[in-house]
């Protein structure tokens, strides 16, 4: 069976995804793959499209992913690695780091770990399948690391949402609600005197 693959400009891992959600890095971390056999998302900058051909089924493959075997899925040149290189390749995030990606179909966020030295935590925002996927997704990615900052029922902060209309039509719907709460007030007034 012939499978998408890319390999690692510097590591030389060659890495594929074994399962619509196998979501797998090098080992310097420096590219990525995610789809399986279903869709092709790669994130990174130095990495070589490759096509392998595995002796191994559809079934198999999905299995070894399920079931956490890791038979499959990276050929690993980690022996060419040297420390200087891994510890240039990896980011060294902290627990109050947020480092923020944009990938083919949404957000990826790495932040630091509050309870482990040298370990992240790895979040995808993906985007929905509507026009506003890609802005809906940012809008969650902001909720989710940035929940103190934004507006709550009970609080002030930054309010989120998705506009169609640019800053003009904004000044025409303040105008025309605006009239409506004039003519509102108007026959409040007319009720009350009534």
């Amino acid at each position: 069976m012939k499978v998408s693959a890319i390999q690692c400009n510097d590591c030389r891992d060659i890495v594929y995804s074994r399962a619509r959600h196998d979501f797998r890095w090098c080992t310097c971390k420096n590219c990525a793959i995610d789809g399986g056999l279903d869709y092709l998302r790669v994130i990174g900058d130095g990495y070589k499209m490759k096509t392998l051909v595995i002796e191994s089924t559809k079934e198999e493959l999905y299995n070894d992913w399920n079931n956490s075997k890791d038979l499959f899925g990276l050929v690993s040149n980690t022996d060419q690695l040297n420390e200087v290189e891994e510890k240039r390749m990896k980011p060294e995030i902290e627990d109050t780091d947020i480092i923020i990606r944009r990938v083919s179909n949404g957000w990826i966020v790495f932040t630091g770990s509050e309870y482990e030295a040298d370990h992240f935590i790895v979040t995808v925002h993906e985007e929905g399948e509507t026009a506003w996927g890609e802005h809906e997704a940012l809008i969650g990615l902001f909720r989710e690391h940035f929940d103190a900052f934004t507006q709550s029922k009970k609080h002030g902060g930054i309010k989120l949402e998705v506009r169609e209309g640019g800053y003009a039509f904004e000044e025409d719907e303040e105008d025309e609600r605006g009239f409506m709460d004039a003519a509102l007030d108007d026959v409040l007034e007319e009720k009350d005197e009534g």
